[in-house]
């Protein structure tokens, strides 16, 4: 039903000591105030599902309608009631139901917080050496992993979490959206081939023979039993490999 405003007038009365004199009043009825109720859940990490909102709006009997304020956030559907979350930050959310003429308009706002999702990075080899990765990673970021052969193996290759560049015994991921694997693998290193090339020079025969006599700094290439220091048996190794034997 509708109310509005309306007069009233008092026509009869009487007393004995009082002459009665009767004045058209006006009675104003406002529109009567309405609430929403609406509590979302305050905290959210990128990757999530999109959020369904509820809200329990006032006596109007219209329905809650959603918008976003501000924040990396869009809504649809059905009265906007489906939140889709575009990145980290802080989404404000509207709820709004329309008013009639009994019951005026109302609105209320509420904040999510978005926090970027971290992600476990793995490291897997095929043997013959080890793979240590920096983990977790916050999404959006790489990570670097470490390989580290067996003695007498060197780093072959290394794969996975997107598309990532090996250096050395250090492999660097893509851009971490998602928890993943590093594959690395591990070759058999030719006694001497210090640069890795898979073949030894004279130069490398030469570097080994001066880690023997304590004139160059023992390097693993060379020093395969890990001892520390470069047996005539190890520059043996060395010239059977630029022989090729």
């Amino acid at each position: 039903h509708t109310i509005i405003p309306y007069s009233a007038e008092f026509s009869s009365g009487s007393a004995d000591n009082y002459s009665i004199s009767y004045k058209t009043g006006i009675l104003t009825i406002s529109q009567a105030s309405q609430s929403i109720t609406f509590n979302p859940q305050t905290t959210a990490t990128t990757g999530n599902a999109p959020i369904t909102l509820t809200a329990t709006g006032g006596g109007s009997g219209n329905p809650v309608i959603f918008s976003i304020t501000s924040g990396p956030g869009s809504v649809s559907g059905t009265n906007n009631t489906t939140l889709t979350i575009a990145g980290a930050g802080t989404i404000v959310v509207k709820a709004t139901q329309a008013g009639n003429s009994n019951y005026a308009a109302a609105e209320v706002e509420k904040g999510i917080t978005v926090t970027n999702a971290s992600y476990t990075v793995n490291g897997s080899t095929t043997g013959n050496g080890t793979i240590q990765c920096q983990s977790p990673v916050v999404s959006g970021n790489t990570t670097t992993c470490t390989l580290t052969p067996d003695n007498g193996y060197k780093t072959a290759t290394a794969s996975g979490c997107g598309t990532g560049s090996l250096s050395g015994t250090i492999y660097t991921t893509g851009t971490i959206t998602a928890s993943c694997t590093v594959t690395a693998s591990f070759a058999v290193q030719k006694a001497g081939d210090c640069d890795n090339s898979g073949t030894v020079t004279i130069a490398e025969v030469q570097s080994a023979i001066n880690m023997f006599l304590g004139l160059k700094t023992v390097e693993a290439c060379v020093d395969q039993d890990s001892s520390g220091s470069v047996s005539i048996a190890e520059v043996q190794k060395v010239i059977n490999s630029f022989l090729g034997l």
